[in-house]
């Protein structure tokens, strides 16, 4: 048994060392192989179980090769863009597909020779093609598939991962996105001198345009306006300030003609596409809103004639001469500045040849943005409550209402007496005023009566005065709202309260005499004199028929001048329409004077006077003096009389608006001075004045405001927006201002938007799905980094913008981090694809497949993708390659050590082989 297990034990050293000499050859035939990681074979002993303490039973030995995958190899430079290795752990993954199927499996690989094949795929030297996620332009992973809108980066699939394809990137250009000016401008310069800075910058297509930045010396000092023109081929350029939201600081607009409307197109103009104008291209005699175009009229022509139609026919473009012009030095083409009144929409849709081609390089519809008020000169003020002329229904101010222009306060007389309750006194129109005036002699009872405005009002003198009269009449008809009266001497002036709104006249005017009714009497009924206990009394009854007018006289005499301390006195009461006897005892006795030595009472009617002695010789005379009653007499009385002093005039928008122009020009004196510091338009084109132009100068503020005029009247923009605060500034905030210096201290302009690109061009306006507007770099306040203002000439200094033309695919830059960016000849670049990184638990357990290739097994565990230098994964190094991991030198020791052991184990055999031949020698 021992011998034949030591024949077998050779033969199992024969396998072993074949198998490690396999392993041998392998590595060295290798050695040069990219990615390629050397294969150990270790050795295990074959052990048959022993039975005998005495005897030995022979086992053998077993191979046991293993591949050491996870062993770093030397990473050596390549001269290729596209060759990338590993310095770290992980692998890449690969293809045999370039566009991989469900049956197509993913691999791994470190060999990361990678070049382009005839389809742009990128393909290792085995055949496999790299496997990345696609990115957008900022390097951000998206998922493949475009229904996906999750991104699993950790899921090998067709959804997430593609084979990167270099061919597909393309071409590329930039868009100018900034542009720095560095520019020194004349200290010395005067009101309206102007230089420029000429830029060129970019479109999304990579076109090249050029823009002016014309800066131009406003009148207050150091200060600074800046204007930006269309570039040829685009419709709208606005500059924005600095403020949060941006506001509109300038807005121009352009079109450039190239033929001739053909007749019956059409252009609109206006403020927005539901309230523009529609001009039409007609072939004979041009009318109201048409131009003529029959052949005989030069291209330029027909320009100047759409210019002089649109200025005669909208109002909102005479405020301005700037706001539609024929561009200067170019006859064919039209210009739009914006500079306060509103938005300009135009409307290019229709305006086309006879086979239906536009006519000028900008299409379709554009809209010039309108100026904020803090930059404008002046600010329109639309009234009306959006309705325009009295007969449409304007909405007007209350009574009383106020308004603000440059500190001081107006009110508004709506009902046209007048008078406000604040402010200075602004009188759009005049109300209805009719004067009623009382004639004739008044008689106490005289009934006079006065119809207004369909009520009836009836007075009945108290007096003899005319006066009185008319003012408790018009204190009567005060009761009604829709007139008021005020009484003046012996006239009512009766105005309407509301100016506009006539009242029926004055009418059943008559003043009835008073007619007596019959006679009234007054006479003593009792006189007792006092007894020493009582005092001395008198009583004194009135009676018979009491008339308004009856003149009623009481002196008391004593007897014999017998009562102490008396002074006889007066009473005297002329009775009123209506009086009782009870009514004129009172009124006699509170109109005693001059009495003493006794007292008067009232007492159901009857006059009772009391002596304040009680002597036994005292009392008064039975027969007062003046005990009398003049009886009221009938004069015939005139009735009163009416004339119309004013006639009514209604209040309209017009004359509201030329009420508020003479009032401001008449109270304020800076608004009066200075040129036209306060017109009035009529912007809705209706025939009727409707919008108040209040502009500014030089070195002051005309704040507006408007809270203090009822919501609903309270005027709008002159497009009609309504603006977003009741305070409205009128002021010329300069683009750029300096300090004495000649440091820059603010910059009001920070943004470029460039609209409507003829060759198809992105939108340069920070909209969705657009490009981004430029951001203009003046420099920083206090520093002489940008623009500046010292005494030399002007003198640019730089200019400095990014952005670029088209440019080809040049190449590729990789990162640590996998991150793969196109390069192209323009000097852009693109991020376009991320390398990712397999890891596993046991990369060792990995089987290895030909075209020095892995699969995962259960043993290696599962993939985890990572991000290259990100945990357990390791940096992508591009132009290099990690060469294989064999040792020459220890291969060719290892291969000494093996052919030994060979050697040895064939011993093994043959000494095996003799020890049995002598074995079978001892049989015979």
């Amino acid at each position: 048994m021992s011998l034949y297990g030591a024949l077998f034990s050779g033969v199992s050293g024969l396998t072993a060392q074949s198998s490690a000499m396999g392993a041998i050859s392998d590595n060295i035939t290798n050695v040069s192989t990219i990615g390629y990681k050397g294969t150990t074979v270790n050795f295990q002993t074959l052990v048959t179980k022993q039975t005998s303490s005495t005897f030995y039973s022979a086992g053998g030995v077993q191979s046991k090769p293993r591949q050491s995958t996870d062993v770093q190899g030397l990473l050596q430079a390549s001269t290729s863009s596209t060759d990338v290795a590993l310095s770290g752990g992980g692998f890449f993954v690969v293809n045999q597909a370039n566009t991989p199927g469900i049956s197509d499996p993913y691999l791994y690989t470190r060999a990361g020779s990678f070049i382009q094949d005839d389809q742009g795929f990128l393909k290792n030297s085995a055949g496999y093609y790299l496997q990345g996620w696609p990115t957008d332009a900022a390097g951000t992973v998206v998922p493949s598939s475009a229904a996906l809108t999750v991104t699993n980066q950790n899921i090998i699939s067709t959804d997430y991962l593609e084979s990167i394809n270099l061919n597909r990137v393309g071409g590329t250009a930039a868009a100018t996105s900034n542009v720095a000016v560095g520019a020194n401008l004349p200290s010395s310069s005067g009101t309206g001198d102007t230089f420029k800075t000429d830029v060129q910058y970019f479109n999304s297509l990579g076109n090249a345009n050029n823009i002016s930045i014309n800066y131009v010396k406003t009148a207050t000092s150091n200060e600074w306006d800046l204007s930006v023109k269309p570039p040829p081929g685009t419709a709208v350029a606005t500059l924005y300030d600095n403020q949060s939201p941006k506001g509109v600081y300038s807005s121009t607009g352009l079109i450039e003609f190239t033929a001739i409307p053909a007749a019956n197109s059409t252009i609109k103009i206006g403020f927005t596409s539901a309230t523009a104008q529609t001009y039409t291209f007609v072939n004979g005699t041009a009318g109201a809103n048409q131009i003529q175009v029959d052949g005989n009229q030069t291209l330029s022509q027909v320009v100047a004639a759409l210019v002089a139609e649109v200025k005669a026919k909208d109002k909102a473009f005479s405020v301005d001469s700037t706001r539609i012009a024929v561009k200067s030095g170019v006859t064919t083409a039209l210009e739009f500045t914006e500079s306060g009144v509103g938005d300009i929409y135009v409307d290019l849709s229709s305006t086309l040849n006879a086979t239906g081609a536009p006519v000028s390089n900008q299409t379709g519809t554009f809209t010039v943005k309108q100026q904020d008020n803090l930059y404008s000169d002046f600010t329109m003020l639309r009234f009306g409550g959006g309705a325009f002329g009295a007969a449409d229904g304007a909405v007007l101010p209350n009574d009383n209402d106020t308004f603000t222009v440059n500190g001081i306060t107006y009110g508004f007389d709506m009902s046209g007496d007048g008078t406000v309750t604040s402010g200075t006194v602004i009188s759009p129109g005049t109300a209805q005023v009719d004067t009623v005036t009382i004639n004739g002699t008044v008689d106490i009872g005289d009934v006079f009566s006065v119809t207004v405005a369909g009520a009836t009002y009836n007075f009945t003198a108290t007096d003899t005065s005319s006066s009185t009269v008319a003012t408790q009449l018009a204190a009567l008809i005060n009761a009604n709202t829709t007139v008021g009266a005020v009484a003046t001497g012996s006239a009512i002036a009766i105005t309407s309260s509301v100016i506009g709104t006539a009242f029926a006249s004055p009418s059943a005017l008559s003043a009835t005499s008073f007619a007596p009714a019959g006679v009234s009497t007054i006479g003593v009924t009792g006189t007792t004199a006092a007894d020493g206990t009582n005092p001395a009394t008198q009583d004194i009854t009135i009676a018979g028929t009491i008339d308004a007018g009856d003149v009623f006289t009481l002196t008391p005499v004593d007897t014999g001048a017998t009562l102490t301390g008396f002074t006889a006195g007066t009473m005297t009461y002329t009775a009123q329409a209506g009086d009782t006897a009870t009514s004129v005892a009172a009124g006699l006795v509170a109109s005693i004077t001059g009495n003493a030595g006794y007292t008067v009472a009232n007492v159901a009617g009857v006059i009772t006077m009391t002596s304040t002695s009680i002597l036994n010789t005292e009392s008064f005379n039975a027969t007062p003096t003046a005990l009398t009653v003049a009886a009221a007499t009938a004069t015939a009385n005139t009735a009163p009389s009416t004339t119309a002093t004013t006639a009514n005039v209604a209040i309209s928008l017009s004359s509201l608006l030329a009420a508020i122009e003479t009032t401001i020009e008449a109270t304020d004196t800076v608004m009066a001075t200075t040129g036209l510091r306060v017109q009035t338009f009529d912007i809705n084109n209706d025939g009727g004045v409707d919008t108040l132009y209040i502009s500014s100068v030089t070195n002051d503020t005309n704040d507006i405001d408007t809270s203090g005029i009822t919501a609903l009247a309270r005027p709008v923009d002159a497009d009609g927006t309504a603006y977003a605060s009741t305070t409205i500034a009128v002021a010329t905030a300069a683009g750029i201002t300096f300090n004495a210096d000649g440091l820059p201290s603010g910059f009001n302009v920070s943004e470029l938007e460039i609209l409507n690109y003829a060759d198809g061009a992105n939108n340069m306006s920070n909209a969705t799905g657009e490009g981004n507007r430029v951001t203009l770099d003046f420099g920083t306040t206090l520093e002489a980094n940008g623009l500046t203002q010292f005494g030399a000439a002007f003198t640019p200094a730089f200019i400095t913008q990014n952005g670029s033309k088209f440019g080809t695919f040049a190449g590729v830059t990789i990162g640590q981090d996998g991150l793969v960016t196109a390069l192209f000849d323009n000097g852009e670049t693109r991020k376009i694809f991320k390398i990712p990184v397999a890891t596993f638990v046991n990369p060792n357990q990995l089987e290895s497949r030909s075209g020095n290739v892995w699969s995962a097994t259960q043993n290696s565990g599962d993939y985890t993708l990572r991000v290259a230098d990100s945990g357990a994964a390791g940096q992508v190094v591009q132009s290099a390659l990690e060469a294989s991991t064999v040792d020459i030198g220890a291969e060719f020791t290892n291969m000494i050590v093996v052919q030994r052991a060979y050697s040895a184990s064939t011993k093994i055999i043959s000494t095996a082989d003799q020890m049995l031949e002598e074995l079978m020698r001892v049989k015979r």
